[in-house]
């Protein structure tokens, strides 16, 4: 599309600030997807087809970019830089909130679709505002006052740290802010700098805030606008309505320092310019949240249509994929991505912020360890134990597991999976004496963990145990063990290490056993191995 034809050929009214805000937050033009936005329809896909736990928010307005299809009926939560009000705070009835929620209850067979609707829709809102309100009510997800710029940007972004912070309490792994700014329409004046200098302020904060929790690596930010200015002022010394206008993504993942697009040469040869150093643009949005969706998690070409309906106007490789935007990006536009096959699930991973013992019990159960007696157990560098032996060694007696060592050279050591498919924190590792051989025991480790099968490990901790100069004495055979998350049982014999610090979630555990009292032991025995930590209340990532 050149200035000889954009009048004609665009589906839409360029330089009206109502129809570009829409075309920016809907990025349909051609109304394939009417009424969604762009990222609604990605929180669709990544919840209902490949397994997120997803989370959508405007502070301030922008609730179209994040509406998706009925069809799936995801919420759109809207966030107050204030505090939470409390429902009906006037009420005519004392028990006013009680009966409205018998009234939207479970219905009957015969209800109307349209009075179903509607009481889901209810049912959800009073949800998502006690959730609300428990949330603020949590020190661990307050930030004061004092330490974000006073603006009207900072506070919503303010609003935004705070809640990303509980992202564990609310179990979502996948989610999208909207965070309008208002006041650029500079028709009388060229005061951009100055407007700029709070917005400046305001994300430098914001992204010290993203790395104290961890996810600046995990956050991508997106810069846009309804249109660009024209480069030439007006009679006010001002500027009018453009179109084509520069933007940026910023994030600790983000392959930084670059220009993406044709950066256009200024005057009348170039076929782009308008007039007034106005541009039609050359590098459309679509481009920019294919890319976005390609990192998200969204990786097959039915996904990308279904998220971005206007991509197959372009050829594939003037779109941006993840390889073009992220440091980790993995797909191409020669090839398409690698797992786009597989019913791809992203292993990338938020952190669960450092919470207090207190917060934690609010998304878990603290449990003497997270290795039930029903988990999957497989050991790695030993004659082919059996599974009664295996097992024994998270059976919750001290019946003793047994590896007879492949090599004294090569790691020996056991892998488990817990039943619950449920993922887990863990915060410390116990070892019960086996009766008889102290030189088999284990005296130093490593401890890993990962989310599924297909992740790479991740350590954990790894050291010497405290009984490294020391054997303790034997536990008998056999002995029940009664053991809870605060103490081994004190009627046995045990080491433990305390990992309070770890808040990394996993669902499958990996303990190599490093050392061995003796070096020249063939063997390795103990009688239980116990992980004592937090289930959390949350299918896996």
């Amino acid at each position: 599309m050149t200035r000889d034809g954009w009048s004609t050929e665009s589906s839409f009214q360029p330089f009206a600030h109502n129809i570009m805000q829409h075309e920016f937050y809907s990025g349909d033009p051609y109304k394939i997807q009417a009424g969604t936005g762009v990222f609604g329809r990605i929180l669709d896909l990544l919840n209902a087809h490949y397994g997120h736990q997803t989370a959508a928010y405007a502070v301030n307005g922008g609730e179209e970019m994040l509406t998706g299809s009925p069809l799936y009926g995801h919420s759109v939560q809207t966030l107050s830089t204030t505090a939470p009000q409390s429902i009906n705070r006037l009420p005519t009835l004392k028990n006013m909130y009680d009966v409205a929620k018998q009234l939207n209850g479970i219905g009957q067979v015969d209800n109307s679709f349209f009075g179903e609707t509607w009481s889901s829709k209810f049912a959800s809102a009073l949800f998502d505002h006690a959730q609300v309100e428990e949330i603020a009510s949590i020190p661990e997800f307050n930030i004061p006052d004092d330490e974000f710029p006073v603006s009207f940007i900072s506070s919503s972004l303010k609003t935004v740290a705070e809640n990303m912070r509980s992202r564990g309490f609310r179990k979502v792994d996948r989610e999208v802010y909207v965070v309008p700014d208002f006041g650029y329409d500079l028709h009388f004046g060229n005061t951009l700098s100055e407007l700029l200098l709070p917005v400046n302020d305001a994300m430098k904060k914001f992204v010290e805030e993203l790395k104290s929790q961890g996810i600046w690596e995990d956050t991508v930010i997106i810069m846009g606008s309804d249109f660009g200015r024209s480069l030439t002022a007006n009679s006010n010394g001002g500027t009018d309505h453009a179109w084509g206008g520069n933007y940026f993504i910023a994030g600790g993942n983000v392959r930084g320092g670059r220009i993406l697009g044709q950066y256009p040469e200024f005057g009348v040869d170039n076929p782009s310019w308008i007039d007034r150093g106005r541009f039609v643009p050359t590098t459309p949005w679509d481009a920019v949240w294919n890319g976005i969706a390609n990192w998200l998690g969204v990786r097959d070409d039915p996904g990308l249509d279904w998220a971005v309906p206007n991509r197959g106007s372009f050829d594939k490789c003037d779109l941006f994929y993840d390889s073009d935007l992220f440091k980790d990006g993995t797909c191409k536009c020669d090839s398409g991505c690698p797992d786009a096959e597989t019913g791809y699930r992203s292993s990338r991973r938020v952190p669960l912020p450092n919470y207090s013992l207190n917060a934690l019990s609010e998304i878990g159960e603290f449990v003497a360890t997270v290795l039930s007696k029903d988990s999957t157990i497989s050991s790695f560098g030993c004659h082919g134990p059996n599974d009664r032996e295996t097992t024994r060694a998270i059976d919750q007696t001290t019946r003793k597991f047994f590896c007879e060592r492949l090599s004294l050279y090569e790691p020996s050591g056991i892998i488990i999976t817990p039943p619950s498919r449920e993922l887990s924190i863990v915060k410390g590792l116990r070892i019960y004496t086996q009766n008889n051989c102290p030189k088999c025991d284990v005296v130093s480790f490593i401890l890993e963990g990962r989310e599924d099968s297909t992740s790479d490990w991740t350590v954990i901790s790894e050291g010497d145990l405290p009984w490294f100069n020391d054997p303790m004495s034997r536990n008998v055979w056999g002995e029940v063990i009664d053991s809870t998350y605060e103490s081994g049982d004190t009627n046995l014999v045990f080491v433990e290490i305390k990992l309070m610090s770890n808040n990394e979630a996993f669902l499958q555990y990996k303990i190599t056993f490093s050392k061995v009292r003796d070096p020249q032991s063939k063997f390795i025995q103990l009688a239980e191995l116990e992980l004592p930590g937090v289930v959390l209340n949350t299918e896996p990532m």
